[in-house]
């Protein structure tokens, strides 16, 4: 039992600002202030994530930590909690993100190869059966190739992203994983908000679900699945398919 002990109007209980994210996940700071310690000498019992106070919100403490106030002699003794009351029942909200990248491909893999090889005159490498190349000019010999010494292009690269949390690993989260699948979005869920839906790819482009992560928020667990998108000839079938899946075919 901590001691109650004051420092004239001083009360030893500190409750920080708390806070309560999209997710429903609640996080905040408890201080307790023990007078008449020295630097030198914290009581380490306190230093325990099991010895923070009870202020009545059921939820973990993730860390404990002590300070040292010179001036008032004085302990602090800090612990952050985070975390879900086991009897909430309220949803977790669900957080989509698109992250775009430019990236590069070899131009022997665009779509209109055949029509690039003919229209800039495209010559096979001396001494390879695979690899071509630019000339300096058109086939015409009067103009400049604007390809010449041209290998690669541009083209867009997309990651979505699904985050929610849950008390458990859904027993499906590696059901689709390296297999060809749209991504899943949200419908509206609060007030003055809309529906979130990733974007529609052109075909042959489609999105490839990739590995999750996992990560521990007191007694939640924050979910992150994501889905890769394809370059300008789609991610094949035959060889990501449900056959193939980290965990099986499964909803």
């Amino acid at each position: 039992m901590r001691s109650s002990t004051t420092f004239g109007d001083h009360q030893p209980l500190h409750i920080k600002p708390f806070t309560r994210d999209r997710f429903g996940v609640y996080s905040g700071v408890v201080e307790w202030h023990v007078f008449n310690e020295t630097y030198d000498k914290p009581n380490w019992s306190l230093c325990d994530i099991n010895s923070c106070p009870d202020i009545g919100l059921a939820i973990p403490c993730i860390k404990a930590e002590r300070e040292f106030n010179e001036k008032m002699g004085m302990g602090i003794y800090r612990y952050t909690m985070e975390g879900q009351p086991l009897n909430d029942t309220s949803d977790s909200y669900v957080y989509c993100t698109m992250d775009g990248t430019d990236r590069e491909e070899p131009i022997l893999t665009h779509p209109l190869w055949s029509d690039l090889k003919t229209l800039y005159g495209a010559k096979p490498v001396p001494g390879s059966s695979t690899d071509w190349y630019f000339p300096p000019m058109m086939p015409d010999g009067k103009t400049a190739n604007p390809l010449y010494g041209a290998t690669s292009y541009l083209t867009v690269g997309m990651t979505w992203t699904r985050v929610y949390c849950s008390t458990q690993i859904p027993v499906n989260l590696l059901s689709k994983v390296d297999t060809v699948c749209d991504p899943i979005g949200h419908p509206a869920q609060q007030k003055n908000t809309a529906s979130i839906q990733p974007p529609q790819l052109i075909h042959p482009r489609n999105w490839l679900k990739i590995a999750p992560s996992i990560q521990e928020r007191g007694n939640m667990l924050q979910i992150t699945e994501r889905w890769l998108a394809s370059g300008k000839n789609g991610w094949n079938k035959d060889v990501y398919n449900a056959k193939s899946a980290a965990g099986g075919a499964g909803p």
